[in-house]
């Protein structure tokens, strides 16, 4: 329960979080029904709250989706007595919560012609459905008439997910490397999914569920940011019999550490193979955005060793071996030897400094993609799925299984790799331990389709 002066408000634990955080620019992404334009509401109130006489703006693309939804929503949850006055031919709320404060301005705006309302002062702005604009020239308009005096810039988006190409993640929600929740000092982002809502009626997930396509699930159910046409999921096989939780180092066998090397997003993976249990788990993954690959490392390790400290507090010291049994083993491409961008030493070089042997592996993204199918089919020993991904830990590496990493055929016939989406840099990472710990999945597989592996200018590899 979220509750504002004389008005309660029960919000989920990601809208509290959306609507108290402080950042000059957080974002709210979701399914259908996740909530989004209530969240962005509540937002509204509250920074008046906390800074009473300020002006917000309230957009939408066109104005029939404003009247009839945002501000719609924003006039049912606004409590009567904090509305003095509503001056329909400006759109414009005088909003005053206590009498011992100044009154807030609420300007309601479509933003189809925003070049009209350029002189404008504003403590805030709130744009809903933020992906209906093809670009961010509404979003640098806006960030410009952020200007009233003795208040804090805020901009607040929320949206349904669109392409991974659309800029809004382009510019921002890659920056979560597949995370919900992520925050710096600029940004906030979270991301809901439609059944983490619990004012919905669940008759309504089940019917979404059934009838819709996988991608269009994925969209708009799970808030991912898919391809709707044209490409298709490279691993349709993955399933929830790979899906697992609090996934736990183990102590008697090797960790791998697989690093995809990028300038703009680089990459690691950490995962295990069990020789005994015939299982790999994939026990965290994360991509950054923007992080110098020198200080990536020192962040790569300092999980490491709470993954290995929570392994050694579930586990009898006196009983563990160590030695030749476990070793932490980092494994890299073969670009690992090509000068990083922004040094005149080479990506190996760099590893050494920080005291990691950097091994490397020889392989095109077709051999990492078949070591992958192999993988995904066989079993554990116990008759249970091989693979299990730490959803939780690991969900970069679950959102490129479950179509994130996806492909179509070419006019030629061959098979192009949708690089786009960011998870193509963790499952890199991840083929490269796999062909480094298993190099047995590609033994005897074929492929009777070509594949190109073209880079992305976004994401491009050194």
């Amino acid at each position: 329960m979220h509750k504002m002066m004389q008005k309660e408000i029960e919000l989920t634990p990601k809208q509290a979080m959306f609507v108290q955080a402080r950042q000059p620019v957080c974002i709210y992404i979701g399914g259908w029904r996740a909530g989004k334009t209530f969240a962005g509401c509540c937002k509204v109130l509250h920074y008046i709250l906390q800074n009473p006489g300020a002006c917000v703006l309230v957009g939408r693309k066109t104005y029939r989706e404003l009247y009839d939804t945002t501000r719609a929503t924003f006039m049912q949850i606004l409590p009567p007595d904090w509305l003095k006055m509503y001056k329909h031919s400006e759109d414009k709320a005088v909003i005053q919560p206590s009498r011992d404060d100044p009154p807030s301005i609420v300007l309601f705006r479509a933003l189809d012609e925003f070049q009209k309302f350029g002189s404008l002062e504003l403590a805030a702005c709130y744009i809903d459905e933020a992906t209906e604009f093809k670009d961010d020239s509404i979003f640098n308009f806006l960030v410009g008439r952020l200007s009233q005096r003795g208040y804090p810039p805020q901009i607040w988006l929320t949206a349904n997910p669109a392409s991974p190409t659309h800029w809004l993640y382009e510019r921002f929600v890659s920056k979560a490397g597949g995370r919900d929740v992520y925050e710096d000092e600029e940004l906030f982002f979270c991301r809901s999914r439609t059944v983490e809502n619990p004012f919905i009626d669940p008759a309504y997930v089940e019917l979404q569920l059934k009838q819709m396509p996988l991608k269009w699930r994925q969209r708009y159910l799970e808030g991912d940011w898919v391809e709707l046409e044209g490409y298709e999921p490279i691993f349709p096989e993955y399933n929830e019999e790979h899906r697992a939780h609090n996934l736990k180092v183990s102590l008697a066998v090797p960790l791998y550490r697989g690093w995809d090397i990028g300038h703009a997003h680089p990459a690691c993976v950490i995962a295990q193979w069990l020789p005994v249990a015939q299982k790999f788990n994939v026990l965290w993954a994360e991509v950054q955005s923007g992080m110098w690959m020198g200080d990536f490392l020192k962040y790569v390790e300092t999980v490491t060793h709470v993954l290995m400290s929570e392994a050694l507090a579930n586990t009898d010291p006196t009983s563990v071996v160590w030695g030749a049994r476990f070793s932490i083993i980092d494994v890299a491409g073969h670009d690992a030897k090509a000068h990083y961008p922004t040094s005149d030493k080479s990506v190996i070089e760099i590893f050494r400094e920080h005291g990691i042997t950097l091994h490397t592996v020889y392989s095109n993204m077709l051999d990492r993609v078949r070591a992958m199918h192999e993988l995904l089919s066989k079993r554990s020993r116990e008759g249970g799925a091989m693979l299990q991904v730490d959803v939780e830990r690991a969900k970069i590496i679950d959102d490129g299984f479950r179509g994130g990493y996806s492909w179509k055929p070419t006019d030629t016939g061959e098979l192009k790799v949708d690089t786009r989406h960011i998870s193509v840099h963790a499952m890199d990472a991840l083929g490269f331990i796999i062909l480094k710990a298993m190099p047995w999945t590609l033994r005897g597989t074929q492929s009777s389709v070509p594949l190109i592996d073209v880079p992305s200018p976004t994401y491009g590899v050194i």
